[in-house]
């Protein structure tokens, strides 16, 4: 099959977070099965400096990335303006299906009206982000979101709680449930390792959304009683960092919590083989693909109740579930880092979950069912424990 994969930006781009790792990941492993994939994309590849990589089009591995000059009138993911859609169009009669990550973005939003017009069958997955309706974005989704949604051959949700969203915001919408996978890895045994003291690891973009503040309350609330630990706060800043730092100087914790900053994804891995927990205190999160691969990785971890897939991590005992509040996520992180046999059970479990449950493998084979149907205009119905049926 000839597939086009439309994301606002793309690796070595490592700013953007999941949408673009799920991009990534899909084209990587539809390559590996012998599809002929495409990338069409931005070549902003930094936000802050600013930075280009020019157009251009090249191969990696086996798939062809191309990347079209772009703009960006503001140091915003939302505001990227580029010329994906005309590239689109120049390459219409080689693409069987197109696939959109989507958001209230130029990019996306301009290549789904351009995939209509020409006809091509289209996959729109927004990634959870079309959830916030209101004020401006309200206006956004009556004028033109809700029409993209409808006219796509299906769309994609992470979870139910999605899926509910989408048929809300657009009734006449396809909507099949397809959860986020990771490639396997080897799993390790990191509350065993030896670090003194512990190491708790907050790994993600410094979002308000991602709650690195009260990572930061939980910090003071396990220093306070005593627990011996480290904080190691991993991520580029999208908004939070200043404000961060300023809470650990008003709560005088230095000498135990520390930034590293953004890195590439090439370190990662090395972060989580450094940590005993890894901690999102992220509300509303749809699909963490960080707790997937901290789980991956053999480390504990602990998400908020609000997770769009807590139930399913509690229920395979891979994951603590915590409220939102620093109170409740420390008291589950203390239990973690003095309870080896809680340690051991979270370090055994997590990998088996994304193994089974979780891993790149089956969510492409559902996702090549999907390529395969809106080709023929008969869209099946996905249900996450992998079964279809006509729709």
């Amino acid at each position: 099959m000839r597939i086009g994969i439309v994301t606002t930006v793309f690796a070595p781009n490592a700013e953007c977070g999941g949408p673009v790792t799920v991009a990534g990941q899909h084209a990587r492993e539809l390559v590996r099965r012998g599809h002929e994939v495409t990338v069409f994309t931005s070549d902003l590849i930094a936000f802050a400096p600013r930075t280009h990589l020019g157009a251009l089009e090249c191969q990696d591995d086996g798939l062809t990335i191309r990347y079209f000059r772009s703009w960006a009138p503001r140091p915003r993911y939302p505001a990227v303006l580029a010329r994906v859609a005309a590239g689109i169009r120049e390459r219409a009669t080689q693409l069987d299906v197109v696939h959109i990550h989507f958001a209230r973005e130029a990019i996306p939003a301009s290549t789904a009206a351009a995939t209509r017009s020409l006809g091509i069958p289209t996959v729109l997955q927004p990634h959870g982000m079309l959830g916030n309706v209101a004020g401006i974005r309200g206006v956004v989704d009556r004028l033109w979101v809700r029409r993209a949604l409808e006219h796509a051959s299906v769309v994609l949700a992470l979870q139910d709680d999605e899926r509910r969203q989408l048929e809300r915001l657009a009734p006449g919408a396809r909507v099949r449930i397809l959860p986020n996978g990771i490639p396997p890895g080897a799993p390790g045994s990191v509350h065993s390792n030896g670090h003194h003291p512990k190491t708790v690891l907050f790994l993600a973009r410094l979002h308000p959304r991602k709650r690195v503040l009260a990572f930061i309350e939980m910090a003071r609330l396990l220093r306070d009683d005593g627990v011996d630990a480290r904080y190691v706060i991993v991520g580029h800043d999208a908004g939070d960092r200043a404000r961060a730092e300023r809470r650990v100087s008003a709560l005088d914790l230095w000498d135990v919590v520390s930034f590293a900053g953004g890195v590439p994804a090439s370190e990662v891995a090395g972060w989580y083989a450094a940590a005993d927990v890894y901690v999102l205190p992220a509300v509303d999160e749809p699909f963490p693909l960080t707790a997937l691969e901290a789980m991956r990785a053999g480390v504990p971890v602990v998400v908020t109740d609000s997770c769009g897939i807590a139930s399913a991590l509690e229920l395979a005992g891979a994951a603590l579930v915590a409220s939102p509040d620093p109170a409740s996520l420390s008291h589950h992180v203390k239990l973690i880092l003095t309870d080896s046999e809680v340690a051991d059970r979270l370090a055994t479990a997590g990998p088996k979950s994304v193994t089974e449950t979780f891993s790149i493998t089956s969510v492409v084979d559902r996702l090549e069912e999907l390529y395969s149907c809106v080709r023929r205009t008969s869209v099946p119905s996905v249900r996450t424990d992998g079964a279809t049926s006509s729709a």
